[in-house]
């Protein structure tokens, strides 16, 4: 039973798999408004598939599935070609408001007999789209916000597509966008181009503004626009980029190290962008004085702050690499983007990582030793007295018995 069950709901998921052959339907989408008792009838054309014939069968489905007629019969669409069908929606005197959505769709049918034995079978089907749209019984008023990205500088344009989806006519439509940074704080008012505007009942009309960006810092910015429309207000909100999100590889070096030993990398980051960015992922490709790759490592995925600076460290294992000159390239990845420095790096025998060791820190070695010398004979000058002061009082003693 459960295995049959499994198979069924297979076979189901099956129907509307994409698999390489094909099949289409035009027009994909229209839409009208709704009239009370209205009656429609939309054409479609069935594309069958280029290779072979095709057995199809038209449905409908969705909230206005009831009040539509469909061809209660199969087409044979010949291979490459397409035919025609209709559907008929007999509207009803009433729906709610908004928007109604009918489905009408082909579905490969299989011929008879056709699948026994050969297992479960993916069905071809595709569908177009009829949104009925029902008028608000009074003033209403929908929108659509366009936020396109810009440089630092240059002017960022706005755009507002307004829609009268209500019953009444509006005869003072007007707005503005204000500019928000990513703390919250209201950076600058906008109003649009286009001052008030007369909209008529199912009408619709587009509106701009334009936003001047000089001496603005680039990042993340929300604009949220705001339309009245008599006496009532409708708003949106979007995010939009302004200038570049990048970090700068500030500083990249490595130090010198000895053979066998593990090389430690230094990077330090500045972040140009207003927000945080959660996500820097890093890569370091080592290469010979050849060219040839002869390791890569990584280090942890590290969040850099806004405007912030950032150190880096990751480290690699020198093992089984000559001595020599190397080059390492630091990769950054971050939100589709990267940036990239490249340092220079020795692998030194031991002989030579100690003798440069001590070169380099000559002058520290030198007062390690005077201050270990002085301790040395601090304590070294104390002894002396202490055995002094003890043969004294033993003396002492000593005299105190003769005289008794």
């Amino acid at each position: 039973m459960k295995t049959r069950l499994v198979l069924i709901l297979i076979t189901g998921l099956l129907i509307f798999v994409p698999t390489a052959r094909a099949i289409g339907m035009s027009p994909i989408y229209r839409e009208i408004y709704f009239e009370p008792g209205m009656e429609e009838t939309f054409h479609f054309i069935m594309i069958g598939e280029r290779d072979s014939d095709l057995l199809v069968r038209p449905y409908a489905s969705g909230s206005l599935e009831n009040y539509t007629t469909v061809p209660d019969q199969s087409y044979l669409i010949p291979a490459g070609m397409g035919i025609g069908f209709a559907a008929t929606l007999n509207l009803p005197e009433k729906l709610k408001p908004g928007m109604h959505m009918l489905h009408v769709g082909i579905l490969e049918e299989l011929p008879s007999g056709g699948g026994g034995g050969q297992g479960i079978v993916a069905k071809l089907g595709v569908e177009s789209l009829v949104g009925v749209r029902v008028p608000y019984p009074a003033k209403y008023l929908e929108m659509k916000m366009k936020c396109p990205e810009a440089d630092v500088g240059e002017s960022v344009l706005f755009e507002v597509d307004v829609f009268n989806r209500g019953t009444k006519d509006l005869e003072d439509v007007s707005g503005f966008i204000e500019i928000f940074s990513h703390d919250h704080s209201v950076v600058e008012r906008v109003d649009m181009n286009e001052g008030s505007l007369y909209l008529a009942a199912r009408d619709n009309a587009h509106f701009t503004a334009n936003w001047d960006t000089t001496g603005v810092q680039p990042g993340l910015y929300d604009g949220i626009v705001t339309i009245n429309y008599d006496g009532n207000e409708t708003s949106s909100k979007c995010r939009f980029r302004l200038g570049e999100l990048n970090i700068d590889i500030l500083d990249f070096s490595a130090n010198e190290t000895q053979q066998g030993g593990i090389a430690k990398f230094v990077a330090i980051l500045q972040s140009t962008w207003n927000s945080e960015i959660p996500q820097v992922f890093n890569r370091i490709d080592i290469r010979d004085k050849d060219g040839k790759l002869v390791g890569s490592t990584s280090g942890e995925t590290i969040r850099v702050g806004s405007w912030s600076e950032k150190k880096m460290t990751v480290y690699w294992d020198t093992e089984e690499n000559d001595v020599g000159e190397y080059n390492a390239l630091l990769t950054l990845e971050y939100e589709g983007k990267n940036s990239t420095k490249t340092t220079r790096f020795n692998i030194v025998s031991t002989f030579e990582w100690l003798s440069n060791l001590i070169m380099n820190n000559w002058q520290l070695i030198m007062i390690t030793v005077l201050v270990l010398l002085i301790i040395y004979q601090a304590i070294k000058s104390k002894k002396p007295r202490k055995v002094r002061k003890i043969s004294k009082q033993r003396k002492n003693q000593g005299k105190g018995s003769n005289e008794a």
